[in-house]
């Protein structure tokens, strides 16, 4: 099953390769935009505190998973499947059990077109607030910056204007064989990144309501919690992590096997709740002052709609704009090339395809599907379903269902599918030093405690409709 990594790549064969690589997978688009706005809608510091609980019990046990299946098969995840359910250990298992993996691998791949074509839409918006602040060194903008997004979200024939020229940018990348590289560069910006969200945030904690701020940010008050709320944590662990899309499968195939996976998969968790704790504290301030908004400050729009407007005001914050807009952008586009590596590369497997009609016929794909969202937050934005918009109901459907589904199947695939002496020898690798315990505690995680949680979130959800 497995082949020499020098065969598949070594790019990522060092460890500090495959860290900053997960790493800058991780950082971006999740913790600046995504996070501050479902801690906003699920009570603050209770969800936080959850957040940061299910990223160790959960997060870090599929993201092992999905290392794993990389560096034990060297190949995407629809191939790695095919092989893994071909082994000799495979062979009795349930035919059932056996289908539900099989589709379960096309499955992620459907759902990382439809991450592919959002967060393509989310690149555009961090793309126009960069090209907005660029023109803001030059000359006065025509609007004030806090109506920015209000402008952005009323012309659909705009936005998908500026996802079509990402997705061009994304698809030279990839054709022209530049995304290892460019992944590289990305993973070495997440220092810079990380430097300049910190300075934000204790300028952002200036504020006389700060106190309030990180009260509510980090205060657990349990009783703002519902049953909804660890489902949406889990999901946004996934959509962070990027675990559930075959993205970190393809990490792992460049896995030296003296990679040490449980502390890659620790590392990177922690950096990015650490990322994502430090844009909270960014955000919230703003928020809770009411000074940095417009009206109905909430949503998916929230980062967008405050903190632009806090950069624009403060001291040599045009060119703090600038920055940490050009950072998004560079890790938004990052995300892209990656997911859209990763689904080209998994049908190159599979069909033996043409590396360049493959690229560009996923690449119209997903400028296709993400005209979808696109739609539901410009034309379609006054339309409620359940007390949420259409472009709410996306993000549900996306992240908290189908990408909670997709990474039950990573689990089951590891749990079930690889014997336990070949998953022993993977956890361990060569030459690593690690606790038997550790191993006895993940192989815990993956029987018992995910399935119950998974139970006990999405059972309490379905409950909370019929009731």
């Amino acid at each position: 099953m497995k082949e020499n990594s020098k065969t598949t790549g070594s790019l990522w064969s060092t460890r500090l390769g495959i860290y900053l690589a997960a790493v800058g997978s991780a950082v971006g688009l999740g913790n600046i935009w995504r996070f501050p706005f479902v801690v906003s809608e699920n009570g603050g510091g209770a969800f936080v505190l959850i957040y940061i609980f299910l990223g160790l019990v959960v997060g870090v046990p599929l993201l092992i998973c999905e290392l794993m299946l990389g560096r034990l098969t060297r190949k995407g995840i629809l191939v790695g499947t095919k092989e893994i359910l071909s082994s000799a250990n495979s062979i009795n298992k349930p035919v059932w059990l056996r289908t539900i993996v099989k589709m379960g691998s096309c499955l992620m791949m459907i759902v990382a077109f439809l991450m592919l074509a959002y967060l393509t839409l989310i690149s555009s918006w961090v793309l126009y607030f960069l090209l907005q602040f660029i023109k803001s060194l030059f000359v006065e903008l025509p609007m004030p910056v806090g109506e920015l997004m209000v402008v952005l979200k009323s012309s659909f024939l705009g936005q998908s204007l500026l996802l079509c020229s990402i997705m061009v940018i994304v698809i030279m990348v990839i054709v022209r064989g530049g995304e290892s590289i460019f992944e590289k560069w990305v993973s070495y910006l997440v220092p810079l990144f990380s430097i300049l969200l910190v300075v934000l945030a204790a300028k952002s904690l200036s504020l006389d309501v700060s106190t309030e701020a990180v009260k509510y940010f980090l205060y657990p008050d349990f009783s703002k919690l519902s049953f909804s709320s660890v489902g949406y944590a889990l999901g946004h662990i996934f959509f962070t992590l990027s675990v559930g899309l075959g993205l970190t499968v393809s990490f792992g195939r460049f896995l030296s096997p003296k990679t040490n996976i449980p502390l890659t998969g620790f590392r990177v968790a922690a950096i990015d709740s650490t990322v994502s704790i430090f844009a909270g504290l960014l955000v919230f301030p703003l928020v809770i002052s009411g000074l940095y908004g417009v009206a109905d400050t909430s949503g998916p729009s929230l980062v967008f709609d405050t903190v632009p407007n806090f950069l624009y005001k403060i001291e040599n914050g045009k060119i703090f704009g600038c920055l940490l807009f050009l950072c998004l952008f560079i890790s938004a586009i990052g995300a892209c090339i990656g997911l859209l590596h990763t689904l080209v590369t998994n049908i190159k497997e599979a069909k033996k395809s043409d590396h360049i009609k493959t690229t560009w016929a996923c690449g119209v794909v997903g400028v296709l599907l993400s005209l979808i969202p696109t739609l539901f937050f410009s034309r379609l934005n006054n339309i409620y379903f359940f007390e949420k918009s259409l472009f709410e109901l996306f993000d549900i459907v996306l992240v908290n269902i189908l990408l909670p589904i997709s990474c039950m199947i990573v689990l089951m695939m590891v749990y079930f599918f690889i014997d336990h002496q070949t998953k022993k020898s993977e956890f361990f690798g060569e030459n690593n030093l690690i606790d038997k315990h550790t191993y006895s505690q993940w192989m815990f995680a993956l029987k018992y405690l995910i399935p119950v949680i998974y139970i006990f979130t999405y059972g309490s959800i379905v409950l909370s409709w019929i009731l």
